[in-house]
């Protein structure tokens, strides 16, 4: 959740959680959503204090702005932290750990599973950047299956 500030300047500020605000920095580029519209921003100042898990984020809008932006209006936004160029990501899984393997059932012809180790990168939201174990196109069952996994049990799709 963000607010808009100043009916002369308009400022988005924004609550960005504090487990992910070490990948914010003052000059990163953003998105920020005003109703249906949508309006490039800059992040401009970074606040030190943390209030319920959170940090204040101020964002300067560029361009013009839609009719329907005013102070004190709730908006979302995104800060875009980094590019990735040819990344292979999926659904982040259940027990997911940044730079640690997990053990995700790989789905096979015929409806069949392998237990198959994945590492990960980094995160976005609810996608996880696959480092190694996977390839394009393969699928993972990415519920938490530990249970069956301590049984042997295996694992088939109807």
């Amino acid at each position: 959740m963000a607010l808009l500030g100043s009916p002369k300047n308009l400022t988005a500020r924004l609550k960005v959680p504090q487990s992910v605000i070490a990948k914010v920095a003052i000059g990163q580029r953003c998105e920020v959503r005003i109703r249906e519209h949508s309006v490039a921003g800059v992040v401009q100042r970074i606040s030190s204090q943390v209030e319920n898990n959170s940090v204040e984020v101020e964002v300067s809008l560029q361009g013009e702005l839609p009719l329907s932006a005013r102070p004190l209006l709730n908006i979302d936004a995104e800060i875009i932290v980094a590019h990735l160029h040819d990344a292979l990501y999926m659904l982040r899984p259940a027990h997911y750990s940044a730079f640690k393997p997990v053990v995700l059932y790989k789905i096979l012809a015929g409806g069949q599973t392998k237990a198959t180790r994945v590492s990960f990168d980094t995160s976005s939201g609810k996608l996880a950047v696959i480092a190694d174990g996977a390839s394009a196109g393969e699928q993972f069952i990415i519920s938490d299956l530990t249970t069956l996994a301590q049984q042997g049990a295996q694992v088939e799709l109807y």
